[in-house]
């Protein structure tokens, strides 16, 4: 039996299933479920939720790297907050200034200290010019004793020896005679000269082009002048001996007796359907002196005993305007 209620407007008779102040029809029971999120005005049930498909940190198709980015400072975050200012240099404007005194950045222009007086550098400075001195005198003692020859080409006198070195070989040859058998001189002869005299001796060279019609030719001679005779010898027989170990077809090497205290001489020839190939070639040895001639020529025709007997007067035509 339900208890009558009283209230200000009198009795009221109950109320079947109507709830009574301060009970809870729920209370011990488990939470409702609903099947609908809550719709209240201004709700959004998919706030702070992340959209199907959508990376809010990366947009499509690029991958994003998810270590070493930059953390972006938070507002009214300070990052030197209690650490002291920092001070950078003004922009410069114009040139570097040189020579005034050293500014600091924190504090008034610095002066270097004043330098003091060395006698260091009076000492080095003397050696220098001392060593430029000797330097000069012996530049000059060379000149003076490679001053130039009675012919005005200058050179070295091998002492022991009966030849001398020139500055310009070509100067000395005359191919007159041999023009008969090579033709004309084609272009300028060119020469060279190496002065080895600090180890015993000079060398010479010279190099003519000659043509005659559809022949060709060219000729080169080397000089070694040397300052005792004994040098020479041993030039002349490294040359030899390696010229005696050449087994090339169509070469014959023989030995000249009309020509300095020794020499030998090489031809080579070689006939091809429109032209013929010889080389000619000539070694000999005087007293301080070794020459060598080379003649590689391109014939139609050609007399051989001519040929070589005008390259060999050549040669000792040569040595004798070598003759000191």
């Amino acid at each position: 039996m339900t208890t009558p209620q009283y209230g200000p407007g009198g009795w009221q008779p109950p109320q079947d299933g109507a709830p009574q102040p301060g009970y809870d029809p729920n209370y011990g029971q488990p939470p409702v479920q609903y099947d609908q999120p809550y719709s209240a005005p201004g709700y959004d049930p998919n706030y702070g939720q992340q959209q199907p498909g959508y990376d809010q940190y990366a947009q499509p198709g690029y991958d994003q790297p998810q270590t070493g980015y930059e953390q972006q400072p938070q507002p009214g975050y300070d990052p030197n907050y209690g650490y002291a200012p920092q001070m950078s240099a003004p922009p410069m404007s114009g040139p570097p200034v040189t020579g005034g005194p050293a500014y600091s950045a924190y504090g008034p222009p610095m002066t270097p200290p004043a330098a003091k007086s060395s006698k260091t550098g009076w000492i080095i400075g003397g050696i220098v010019i001392g060593a430029v001195v000797l330097l000069m005198c012996g530049i000059g003692a060379y000149v003076v004793v490679n001053k130039s020859d009675a012919g005005g080409t200058g050179g070295l006198t091998g002492s022991g020896g009966k030849y001398k070195a020139v500055a310009n070989l070509c100067d000395k040859v005359s191919t007159t005679d041999a023009q008969s058998v090579l033709g004309t001189p084609d272009g300028a002869p060119t020469f060279r000269t190496s002065d080895y005299s600090s180890i015993g001796y000079t060398t010479l060279s010279c190099q003519l082009m000659f043509k005659s019609g559809t022949n060709s030719s060219s000729l080169g001679i080397e000089v070694k002048v040397t300052k005792d005779t004994s040098k020479a010898k041993s030039s002349y027989d490294s040359s030899k001996k390696y010229d005696d170990g050449q087994t090339e077809s169509g070469r014959v090497q023989s030995a000249v007796t009309d020509l300095g205290e020794q020499a030998y001489q090489v031809v080579t020839k070689k006939d091809y359907s429109s032209f013929k190939s010889v080389t000619y070639e000539v070694n000999v040895q005087d007293s301080n002196l070794v020459i060598e001639m080379r003649m590689h020529g391109t014939f139609n025709t050609y007399d051989e005993a001519q040929l070589t007997q005008k390259l060999k007067d050549l040669t000792k035509a040569t040595m004798a305007s070598l003759k000191a």
